[in-house]
């Protein structure tokens, strides 16, 4: 998390040197990173009882936006060109949303008890 702060306070637009198709920017990379994370940590938890994935309130709306946004995008492929602009702004916009789930579950877990 403190690796997506530091993105968007020091280098917001800086491109990688990796291309995958296209360049992503340092603040796309520390998202992808922090979502991927915070699933691995999710499905390695012992719990017996694991924590709701997410509260009703903010859950089901974000996941029908997300529906939405999905249906939307491939109901437009056959209007235009897929050009690799387009398909990064959607691959952004889907990070963006995903990082709210990873927000809620960050900030909303119960605090561990360390021992």
């Amino acid at each position: 998390m403190w690796l997506l702060v530091a993105g968007i306070a020091l280098l917001p637009r800086m491109a990688s040197p990796v291309s995958i198709g296209f360049k992503p920017t340092v603040i796309d990379a520390a998202m992808l990173l922090l979502l991927a994370a915070w699933v691995i940590d999710r499905s390695r938890r012992r719990e017996t009882r694991p924590a709701p994935a997410l509260p009703g309130l903010v859950g089901y709306p974000l996941a029908a936006l997300i529906f939405v946004a999905v249906a939307a995008f491939i109901a437009g492929i056959p209007n235009g060109p897929l050009t690799t602009l387009v398909l990064r702004r959607f691959g952004e916009l889907i990070l963006t949303l995903m990082s709210v789930y990873v927000m809620i579950g960050i900030f909303a877990a119960p605090a561990r008890a360390s021992s």
